[in-house]
């Protein structure tokens, strides 16, 4: 259906038509600049008047056509957008924003005409809801602390006698299908196994903590006390990736099975959602923006300490570990502080001029950078770890998939270098057919052993 000269990257029908989100190229980074379009069954087409500001994700059409409704959010990777509702009447010459009380939408689904049942984040609740688009009146059938549900983020559709059908889960809590309406849960379903059962009596439990950065900014996050060993604990900070992400309660697999291990091994596990992340509402992913790995340092240690004021997190017992964008941050806070005892990093950045001009997302150090590559001084100077690497003094893993064009294997290989240079203990490691993050039997068990016994023999062991 769609005319020559266009990507389509998602897309749903709307009668004769295609609503569809597209690029003039295919290329990976185009995304981040995509519009909407309505693309008709002959191939002509209709650029939407909406000219989105930000990413677009979830194009939906009610059953009769007769509207539309789009997300629209800062996102940093493609799949993962969180942010406003925009809904479209085919006639107009342009979409409206709808109130949604401070929630990041994740998914949408029509009811019918006249009515949107959502889901999103709002700080540490996944609130499901249904929103009138006559006159903006929000009913919700669930907003809660700890259940959630969706793979990255969290997503329902609507249950054809009301309320919302979704796959709920949390920290302690495997995966069960569950009928939310008007704030009750009924659950149809549970999926949970032997082995899912077994996996929840190793890992420690999980709650919300809040504190207040330097600047004043009020972050949230969760830790998780783990079973094994008693307060003080060695503590691990976990950087989640992103930046525009954000940790929530999910039951630990398959991609936090990392997590579950490491509180399963006596680790007490930090995971704070610093600006930048999603749950907060545009202004709070937009303070990343032109001062990346600024004040979210000041936002992650200050959350360190607090944990330490408490008695929870042990000051001489401290790692950071992280993939992708926690990779990132992991290798910057080295530079950063010397209070962490050790560092593992996955799928880094520590070179921005050589990730811009490497990576298949050049678009993306660009938007958050807010600097230029051909400028040798900048951010794209000050905020790359391999620059100040000689400040480092803390062991640090690395690790990078050969095939992962996002974060280019030479990212790792460059920082590990600079470290060997410094005099700082550091090791590499480089899966040959891993892409973006190490998910693969069995390169995911090597990894998730050398980290475990990285951290071991740098923070000591329990002595039970």
């Amino acid at each position: 259906m769609s005319p020559a000269g266009i990507n389509v990257w998602e897309g749903c029908l709307a009668h004769d038509a295609l609503l569809a989100v597209v690029s003039d190229r295919p290329w990976e980074g185009d995304w981040s600049n995509s519009r909407l379009e309505l693309i008709s069954l002959d191939g002509s087409w209709r650029r939407l008047v909406h000219r989105p500001l930000l990413q677009l994700a979830q194009p939906v059409a009610s059953a009769d056509a007769s509207r539309f409704a789009i997300i629209e959010g800062l996102a940093s990777d493609r799949g993962l957008v969180a942010g406003n509702i925009y809904v479209f009447d085919p006639a107009d010459q342009g979409g409206r924003q709808i109130d949604t009380r401070g929630v990041d939408v994740t998914s949408l689904r029509f009811r019918d005409r006249d009515h949107i049942c959502a889901t999103g984040v709002r700080d540490t609740e996944t609130v499901i809801f249904d929103l009138d688009l006559r006159d903006g009146a929000m009913e919700v059938h669930h907003s809660g602390l700890l259940t959630t549900s969706g793979h990255f983020y969290p997503e329902a559709c609507p249950h054809p006698d009301g309320g919302a059908l979704l796959c709920a889960e949390s920290w302690s809590l495997p995966a069960h299908i569950v009928r939310a309406n008007r704030g009750e849960l009924h659950e149809l379903l549970s999926l949970a196994d032997d082995g899912q059962r077994w996996l929840g009596t190793k890992i420690g439990s999980m709650e919300v903590v809040r504190w207040r950065s330097s600047d004043g900014l009020e972050v949230s996050g969760y830790f998780v006390t783990p079973k094994v060993g008693r307060a003080p604990y060695r503590t691990i900070l976990a950087v989640h990736g992103g930046p525009a992400w954000c940790w929530r309660s999910s039951w630990p697999e398959p991609d936090a099975l990392t997590y579950a291990y490491l509180s399963a091994r006596g680790f007490a596990l930090f995971m704070p959602n610093p600006r930048g992340s999603s749950g907060r509402g545009q202004d709070f992913l937009a303070k990343e923006l032109g001062d990346y790995g600024g004040g979210e340092v000041d936002d992650l240690l200050t959350g360190v300490d607090l944990l330490i004021d408490h008695g929870l997190a042990d000051p001489g017992r401290l790692a950071v570990y992280g993939v992708s964008h926690g990779g990132y941050m992991s290798c910057w806070l080295t530079t950063r502080t010397d209070r962490f005892k050790a560092a593992v990093a996955g799928s880094p950045v520590t070179d921005w001029y050589s990730q811009h001009f490497s990576s298949n997302i050049p678009e993306f150090d660009q938007m958050f950078l807010k600097a230029s590559p051909l400028s040798s001084a900048g951010a794209y100077f000050e905020r790359s770890p391999v620059f100040f690497a000689h400040r480092s003094k803390t062991p640090t893993l690395l690790s990078a998939g050969l095939v992962d064009r996002c974060t280019p294997p030479g990212q790792a290989v460059e920082f590990h270098q600079a470290l060997l240079a410094a005099g700082v203990e550091t090791e590499l490691v480089l899966y040959p057919e891993e892409g973006h993050g190490i998910r693969a039997t069995p390169a995911r068990v090597d990894m998730l052993e050398r980290t475990t016994s990285f951290l071991d023999r740098h923070l000591g062991l329990e002595p039970d």
